[in-house]
């Protein structure tokens, strides 16, 4: 198909989000228009018809390592989610802003340090999924989100993901997914290459879910298990190891474990000055979970995009 430069119409547009600040955003963006090029040359339906009952699960680096990845898959499954595809994509420096582009200006810099090591210390995994149980007039992708829960375990429900998967902080929350169709196409863009993400997009196209797909879900979450070892992501435990393992002293331990009882913070540089340098190279997922806990999280700003939610469609609707 010929379509230089060719970007949704107002009638696609209402079936990919509800937001017009959004709309207005993706249009610019070169993630989401270089992907949407390949999904109009892949889907033999209108892509935003196409996009509707699918949507993109991501397991963060830390559900690798904290084995919850087999959790949030089962999770997905129990609420209507059938497994179509999976791949693996693994961050680095620029991906990592690009995909969250629109929370950096919430987060601190000390964060952005932080999850440059954090997002590039392990691969995600990405399940691609069909809504078995869709609600009328909702996306896979904003149903899922709406199931996900909030990163604050004071905001979240009992039954949502979050919940299930007990993360140990804010920070290491282990799951991600595409909010609304859009997202599906511009974070398609982000975290794969254009092989890889073109074979990513005919899983959604072609929605062959069933036993063989879910076994290679499956089975792609053991190869992860075997590659990368297991933490159990506890800042009080990871600190105790550091000082076993020689990597911080007594004052050092003394002035961070007052922080993690007190639900402080340290900024960067003072948690860095107090570990050993070798700290990270040798005891990344020790230092992961510590820094995690301490580390300044957010300046008191508003997002510059606000992602619309399950009640915004249905009011929509």
């Amino acid at each position: 198909m010929d379509h230089p430069d060719l970007l949704p119409n107002d009638a696609q547009w209402r079936r990919l989000s509800v937001s017009s600040h959004k709309r207005e955003l993706f249009e610019q963006d070169v993630y989401f228009r270089e992907a949407w090029a390949d999904c109009e040359d892949l889907f033999e339906i209108d892509v935003a018809e196409a996009l509707t009952p699918v949507t993109l699960l991501c397991a963060k680096p830390d559900a690798v390592v904290g084995r919850r990845l087999r959790p949030m898959l089962d999770y997905a499954v129990e609420h209507g989610f059938a497994p179509i595809g999976v791949a693996e994509s693994r961050l680095g420096r620029h991906s990592m802003r690009d995909i969250w582009r629109y929370d950096w200006h919430v987060y601190t810099a000390d964060r952005l340090r932080f999850s440059t090591i954090w997002y590039t210390s392990a691969p995600m995994l990405v399940f691609a999924l069909e809504d078995l149980c869709p609600e009328p007039g909702i996306p896979a992708s904003v149903r899922l989100t709406s199931l996900k829960g909030h990163a604050l375990a004071s905001r979240r429900g009992p039954d949502e993901m979050r919940s299930r998967l007990a993360p140990p902080n804010t920070v290491l929350n282990f799951v991600h997914v595409t909010d609304e169709p859009a997202d599906v196409v511009r974070e398609a863009g982000i975290l794969f290459e254009s092989d890889e993400r073109i074979a990513l997009l005919r899983s959604l196209g072609e929605r062959r879910g069933g036993a063989q797909a879910h076994a290679e879900a499956v089975a792609a979450i053991e190869d992860l298990y075997a590659r990368h070892s297991a933490h159990d992501l506890d800042a009080v435990a990871s600190l105790r190891r550091l000082r076993a393992a020689g990597m911080v002293d007594e004052a050092g331990f003394d002035r961070i474990a007052r922080c993690l009882d007190l639900g402080g913070s340290m900024s960067w540089n003072a948690l860095i000055s107090t570990l050993s340098a070798e700290v990270i190279a040798e005891r990344r997922w020790d230092f992961i979970s510590l820094a995690s806990a301490v580390i300044p999280r957010e300046r008191p700003l508003e997002s510059p995009l606000r992602n619309p939610d399950i009640h915004d469609w249905r009011r929509a609707g």
